[in-house]
């Protein structure tokens, strides 16, 4: 979805607003890397205190790591550290850019080392001319693979963080991205909101709405109502721990969500739920169909029971119910429409004959479908708040934004209720070109994300009235 996502940021970056906070979020997870400079007035999080992940075999026999060894591509066979049996990173922009080979090497890696934390993280350079580093309203943070790094022309190119970790499906290590994430984030004091993306994810309104929305929600997008069904029936006495964690405290909720940064915090501060769920929470299926991560497997630790406990789905939610904070968080807890109405571990992709103006509409209310969702409010509002670039000469500042008492919330935006998405997903790469063209319907009956849709003499996109 980045060419979707390119016109989204190259849009903000054609809106103005007064200083103010800004969003922190995260959009794809996985692995590849940036450093991010702590500032000075940033407290430790329980990430720094946790020493890199040592350049050493893990626990297999040299016969073993011999094997692993020989089974490497050529290409990649060259990169290997004979002393420390890791693989280097790529020198090349296209080993570094295939994620084909990204995921061989991090494979290789993981057992080699026997740790969460890649020994190495690629890097790639931010491009200062490029849409997200001219936008003013968002801060993006990415996670990949260790050793994926976006190449120079990409819209994510300079995004992703350092010190990744090996991600596996229904394991700790999707947790632990999300966050490597958050304390990323936080480095800049500007943000306000942290929201969780992957990378079929597409947005359902402009960005001046996603901004103004988001910094308008008073409570965390996370749900900590008091759970049965699935939540329940995920517990398990291996998880108890007295005076850290018991039964009543368990959550489950979306990981799409967003925090706002009381709550983000709260995830910076933690060091000791995290341990707990990375030793006890994670998913394995006997006789191989789901195996423990090669991490677990390289220092010796093992499995003899099928366990499903899926962390990044529960940790978040179990950390701030821990913390007491229920009433602030919405108890459905999503800013991004999934459909999972077929069951299983998978949720509905929707492909290109599915994209329109109709599915906008249901993505948008989500799953309440008598509740009111005044798009049209929102999109003219949001648009009050912020003027083209260039534009409005000789009229002056741009009214400001933020209460002065330090309350984010844009003055003047009319919100939707926090039940309306802000985000859809899961899109297959063939429903690109339908999520382009509904880019560029500049009313209700499309997202708007295109920069044509700014007009250059208000600083306001046409709507018309609409209430879904």
């Amino acid at each position: 979805m980045e060419p979707v996502w390119k016109e989204f940021f190259e849009h903000a970056a054609l809106l103005r607003q007064s200083p103010g906070p800004s969003l922190g979020r995260k959009t794809w997870e996985d692995g590849g890397g940036r450093r991010h400079a702590r500032g000075k007035d940033s407290a430790p999080s329980s990430i720094d205190r946790i020493p890199r992940a040592s350049p050493h075999p893990g626990g297999r026999s040299a016969g073993q790591r011999t094997a692993r060894e020989a089974a490497l591509p050529q290409d990649l066979r060259a990169l290997l550290d004979e002393s420390t049996g890791l693989l280097r990173l790529p020198d090349t922009q296209a080993m570094l850019s295939s994620d084909k080979a990204a995921e061989v090497h991090d494979t290789h890696n993981e057992l080699a080392s026997g740790s969460l934390e890649a020994p190495f993280s690629a890097l790639s350079p931010l491009d200062p001319q490029g849409p997200v580093a001219r936008q003013d309203l968002f801060s993006v943070h990415t996670h990949t693979r260790a050793a994926f790094a976006f190449p120079p022309d990409s819209v994510f190119a300079g995004t992703q963080i350092d010190r990744r970790v090996f991600v596996r499906w229904g394991q700790y290590s999707a947790a632990e991205a999300m966050r490597r994430l958050i304390i990323a984030a936080l480095r800049d004091p500007r943000n306000q909101r942290f929201a969780f993306l992957s990378e079929s994810c597409a947005p359902l309104f402009p960005p001046a709405v996603v901004h103004a929305q988001l910094l308008a929600d008073r409570l965390s997008r996370v749900s900590l109502c008091p759970q049965h069904g699935k939540a329940a029936e995920r517990w398990g006495p291996y998880l108890h721990r007295e005076g850290l964690l018991t039964k009543v405290h368990w959550r489950k909720s979306s990981q799409w969500l967003s925090l706002t940064k009381s709550h983000a915090e709260v995830v910076r501060r933690d060091d000791s739920l995290w341990r707990l769920f990375e030793q006890e929470c994670y998913s394995y299926e006997p006789g191989g169909g789901l195996p423990l991560p090669p991490y677990m497997r390289a220092v010796g630790r093992s499995a003899s029971a099928r366990r499903s406990c899926v962390s990044d789905e529960h940790y978040f939610p179990t950390l701030l119910a821990v913390a007491g904070l229920q009433n602030e968080t919405s108890c459905e807890g999503s800013l991004t429409f999934t459909h999972w109405a077929a069951g299983g571990w998978s949720p509905k992709v929707y492909r290109a004959r599915d994209v329109g103006p109709e599915l906008l509409r249901v993505m948008r209310r989500g799953v309440w479908e008598t509740r009111e969702c005044p798009v049209a409010a929102a999109l003219a509002s949001a648009a009050a708040q912020h003027r083209a670039r260039g534009s409005w000469a000789g009229l002056g500042l741009p009214r400001e934004l933020h209460h002065s008492d330090g309350d984010p919330s844009p003055p003047g935006y009319q919100p939707m209720p926090d039940r309306c998405m802000l985000f859809g997903r899961k899109f297959a790469p063939d429903a690109l070109p339908a999520l382009l063209r509904l880019g560029g319907v500049c009313d209700q009956e499309g997202t708007a994300i295109h920069p044509s849709c700014l007009s250059q003499e208000m600083g306001v996109p046409e709507v018309r009235a609409a209430v879904y």
